[in-house]
């Protein structure tokens, strides 16, 4: 049987429902809102790194670079750019030059593989090998440049030709990614000075 119930009960009923999904979003509201903040905080908190050995286990606490270990880097990353960079015979060097490649800075990396062409095609064409021999670098860490000076043993037709050379190249300080760990980036060479022949 059909019961007409008036408007203010049916008004009522609605206003009573209303009233409850309020109070449910609210809920829900608060919830997701802890748990935002719950993700946040975990995410922002610094993951502990152990190091294992059959010996022993070893907590890492991560840590700014010192003075000291920022120039082993620089120093490190400064032979590996220079190894690969002027280390080629004119069967590897288009290989040779792409490991240095990712030690350049973006905003020099197009001059870079421009100056590389006419070197490239020249050892290939020549069939030319070169071999440097750095000093260890002096670093300015005020102005971001490295001085190195170094022997460089030309090979064309079996015959060799040193020179003394001395490199300035600027480097800058930036992202540390999977391809360049030490976030440290080169921004220019100069050729200084060549001596020899």
């Amino acid at each position: 049987r059909k019961i007409q119930r008036h408007w203010f009960e049916v008004w009522g009923q609605e206003e009573a429902q209303n009233r409850f999904l309020k109070y449910l979003l609210l809920v829900l509201s608060g919830l997701t809102t802890i748990l935002l903040i719950s993700v946040c905080v975990l995410a922002l908190r610094s993951t502990p790194v152990v190091l294992l050995s059959p010996e022993t286990s070893v907590l890492l606490i991560p840590r700014a670079p010192d003075g000291k270990s920022l120039e082993r880097e620089l120093i490190r990353i400064i032979k590996e750019y220079l190894e690969k960079r002027h280390n080629w015979t004119f069967s590897n060097i288009e290989t040779q030059v792409k490991g240095a490649q990712r030690l350049v800075a973006s905003e020099f990396r197009e001059k870079f593989l421009i100056s590389l062409q006419e070197q490239i095609r020249l050892a290939k064409e020549k069939e030319v090998s070169q071999r440097l021999y750095p000093d260890e670098p002096k670093i300015d860490l005020k102005r971001k440049t490295a001085v190195i000076a170094s022997e460089r043993i030309l090979i064309i037709n079996g015959i060799r030709a040193s020179a003394a050379m001395t490199f300035e190249l600027g480097f800058n300080f930036g992202d540390r990614t999977t391809d360049n760990p030490e976030g440290i980036y080169i921004t220019s060479e100069k050729l200084q000075n060549q001596n020899g022949g």
